[in-house]
């Protein structure tokens, strides 16, 4: 008989031959799906949007283009799968004292769809849908309703979650001429913070100022320039202040490069244009003259077609990849032991980037599933053709009726009322409360996961 001393010697042995096989092994990466970054970025501008010291300005892009199509600055926070731009479409300041009163959009505008394409409509509108009723803290009920504005008629879901936002889905045609449906998800926020304006304008003009004068390109100088502006527009100042306050920035960008100075002047407003042409040298005013020239000569080219030359330089280069970023199976009725497969992009040559998925769900309290991923590999699509069936994208994500726990909990508000009679008089009692109740999510079978069809 062996020992007890021994024996213990053994186990322990075995147990640390085992922790390190097991360490040796090549981790697996667990990942949600791409769908969650929708929620995740809706979170953060929600975060943002509740805090009652945030201004908002953290949401604007340090180095932001604006975008000439909607007029607005681009966002530090950009929406997944927004292919026309996520800005700050407006962004209004008032002042009473030491509070400001701030009004701002954040937009992101999806891609435009055909007015007859009623599969892609209803599928980007379902998925932002979702991607609101899954970031929202809480329950919130939304209203549909349709106007017609200048010729547009307008979708528009709404949600006002909380006192400060309200976010808005809206899907905008024009009636007249039957134009694609332009969809874009909108968080519009109106909130009064504790600011004092005279410190908020000396903190704007350090940071743009510093930013402009280290530029180290064109377009960087320009961008500082022009999102200074359009920030002290913001903060209902006249013209004379944002004047005042403009002439140092294009006169600097103007010794460097006329061209960034040329851009901040055109892009913004008129009057920039009529009072720092006055302050230009000569020099610096037939530099002027000529970054003008050629605008008008490239918008001749573009409109009328003149002198255009195709070279080998100037042609378009071939785009390289075709990026998916989604989920695929060959299952008809996808489950959860199903094949699947995440395909990052497909290269010039049809080589696909891919990772294996396995999906686990979860067991006990916390349903939701998770997705072990594999190594990123290539393969070409013979690699599909060899497992079979046909592969088409998948979405799985979290039930959001139940929100991933796979029971559905619901509270009914009650109000009572009761008298008492006392000695003199009577007294009346009221109050309210919430009757919660607990059932079994039939929407996903309790398992806490949905897995669609895209």
């Amino acid at each position: 008989m062996e020992k007890p001393a021994i024996k213990q010697t053994i186990v322990f042995l075995i147990l640390l031959a085992t922790s390190l096989i097991a360490n040796s092994q090549p981790k697996t990466t667990l990942a949600k799906p791409a769908a969650n970054e929708r929620v995740e970025v809706l979170k953060k501008v929600i975060a943002v949007a509740v805090n009652p010291k945030n201004n908002g300005l953290q949401l604007v892009d340090t180095m932001s283009v604006v975008s000439k199509t909607h007029g607005m600055l681009l966002s530090s926070i950009p929406f997944p799968e927004a292919t026309n731009g996520t800005g700050i479409l407006s962004r209004y300041v008032s002042y009473n004292n030491n509070m400001a009163k701030i009004n701002y959009s954040w937009i992101a505008y999806m891609r435009k769809i055909n007015t007859a394409d009623s599969l892609s409509f209803n599928k980007q509108i379902g998925q932002l849908q979702e991607t609101v009723a899954l970031a929202l803290p809480t329950n919130v009920r939304d209203t549909f309703y349709t106007r017609t504005d200048y010729g547009e008629k307008k979708m528009i879901w709404q949600w006002k979650p909380h006192q400060n936002y309200i976010i808005i889905i809206k899907a905008a045609s024009n009636i007249k001429y039957n134009s694609p449906y332009e969809i874009s998800l909108e968080v519009i926020v109106d909130k009064t913070v504790a600011q004092n304006q005279k410190i908020m304008l000396d903190t704007l003009m350090n940071k743009y100022t510093t930013l402009a004068r280290n530029a180290t390109t064109r377009q960087a100088a320009a961008a500082y320039g022009l999102t200074l502006f359009k920030l002290l527009k913001s903060e209902q100042l006249s013209d004379k202040e944002i004047l005042d306050k403009m002439r140092p920035i294009v006169m600097q960008a103007a010794t460097k490069d006329m061209g960034a100075a040329f851009d901040i002047i055109i892009n913004s407003q008129g009057y920039l244009l009529k009072d720092l042409q006055k302050e230009l040298t000569p020099e610096q005013l037939n530099a002027f003259r000529s970054e003008a020239k050629k605008v008008v000569d490239d918008f001749e080219v573009k409109q009328n077609g003149k002198n255009i030359k195709v070279t080998q330089a100037t042609a378009p280069p071939k785009p390289q990849k075709q990026i998916y970023n989604l989920y695929y199976t060959n299952d008809p009725n996808p489950g959860p032991n199903s094949k699947y497969v995440y395909i990052n992009y497909q290269d010039v040559d049809g080589q696909y980037s891919i990772r294996d998925i396995a999906f686990i769900p979860k067991k006990g309290k916390d349903k939701w599933r998770v997705m072990a991923i594999g190594p990123d590999k290539v393969v070409s699509s013979l690699h599909f053709t060899s497992l079979g069936g046909y592969w088409k994208a998948v979405n799985i994500r979290d039930c959001f009726i139940c929100y991933g726990t796979g029971t559905e909990t619901r509270q009914t508000p009650y109000t009572y009322y009761y008298e008492e009679k006392g000695i003199y008089n009577k007294y009346t009692y009221s109050g309210s409360g919430y009757n919660t109740t607990s059932k079994f999510c039939t929407s996903c079978n309790g398992g806490g996961y949905k897995i669609s069809l895209m």
